[in-house]
């Protein structure tokens, strides 16, 4: 009689209806990884954009089962354990009922759990704070992206040890996810990836930035798209009456796979959101970042690559012209030390993985 598989329960930002890029993303590396590994692997809570890309589109192996089924519980990857000193309590409540509860039914039940390649700060309520003080105390490993986020781990009171690694989505294997080629292609353009999602205000700083640029290479195309699901009518509308209709594409989101080959395809990232950023990186683009979470000025100096982010907030289309004058045709590798670091997060779960 063979063996029964032991059953992991994971947290993946991908409750709450979700359809994000990046959250997606990081449950289908997850229950790939410990599919893989011989595991039975479920999520916590799946939006029904999540099952139906995972298991109908990309034909993974779907297991059902809750809590107190479980072996063991996993939180991975995402940004969990922060929010903004300036949140309103509803938002707060909002940010607690998504990701706290998970932790708090594994410590009533005595699961073993784990706390892999997470964010933490600037800020948490008196409750999520307890929560994830408690939760860290409990995890069999704690593994955080940046020295930042460890920090501030132990500001709130975390005491155990707490690995500084980098963002796992580094490790992303490009032939998983770039298969097919964007039906946009056409030979001798060269693509500007418009991360706007239906920003109008958006679309019209990079677009305007873009301006003299796209004068003086008349082969240049502006790709404009979002990372989850929703209407893109508005910020295509925008780039186009400034770029013009012909140098102007919309590429709505269908699902993460489709746009990553779509990062892959182009020569440059314009994006205000983190893993974007990261995987068109990886992908092997030239990312020009507009932030507004402090979590992305701090990824881009840890890479060494500092200056190709700068705050969302105040920025004018001259802003952008001189970002995309100074790095439009400078792509970059990514340190060795950064790579390995990010491969940490896995070598902590397969140590963890062997207890369970």
């Amino acid at each position: 009689m063979p063996e029964k598989k032991k059953k992991i329960l994971v947290h993946c930002c991908t409750n709450w209806n979700t359809s994000n890029f990046g959250d997606v993303l990081f449950a289908e590396m997850i229950v790939r990884y410990l599919l893989d590994a011989g595991f039975e692997a479920a999520l916590y809570d799946p939006s029904p954009f999540v099952c139906d890309y995972l298991y109908k589109e990309r034909g993974l192996e779907r297991y059902a089962f809750g809590m107190r089924a479980a072996d063991a519980c996993l939180y991975f990857a995402g940004g969990y354990f922060g929010e903004h000193k300036k949140d309103k309590l509803a938002r707060r409540l909002i940010h607690f009922k998504r990701f706290m509860p998970f932790g708090i039914k594994a410590g009533l039940l005595r699961k073993k759990i784990s706390v892999i390649g997470v964010g933490a700060g600037e800020h948490l309520w008196l409750p999520s704070r307890l929560t994830v003080k408690s939760v860290c105390k409990r995890s069999f490993a704690v593994t955080v992206r940046d020295a930042e986020s460890a920090a501030y781990l132990r500001s709130i009171g975390v005491k155990r040890e707490i690995a500084v690694c980098s963002d796992i989505a580094q490790t992303i294997d490009p032939a998983d996810y770039c298969r097919e080629k964007p039906a946009f292609l056409r030979e001798g353009k060269e693509y500007y990836f418009l991360h706007t999602d239906n920003r109008a205000d958006l679309a019209r700083l990079y677009a305007e930035g873009l301006k003299e640029h796209f004068a003086a290479r008349k082969n240049a195309v502006a790709v404009v798209g979002n990372d989850y699901k929703m209407n893109i009518d508005r910020a295509y509308a925008e780039a186009k009456e400034i770029l013009g209709e012909d140098r102007v594409i919309r590429c709505d989101y269908v699902y993460p796979d489709g746009l990553c080959a779509v990062l892959s395809a182009c020569k440059t990232v314009l994006t205000y959101k983190l893993h974007v950023g990261i995987i068109a990186s990886a992908l092997g683009a030239s990312v020009l970042s507009f932030y507004q979470h402090e979590k992305i000025p701090r990824y881009y100096a840890q890479i060494g690559q500092p200056g190709r982010c700068i705050a969302l907030a105040g920025a004018r289309p001259e802003d952008v012209a001189a970002q995309v004058a100074r790095y439009a045709d400078e792509r970059f590798t990514l340190p060795p030390e950064v790579r390995d670091a990010a491969e940490r997060n896995w070598r902590a779960l397969d140590r963890y993985l062997q207890t369970v």
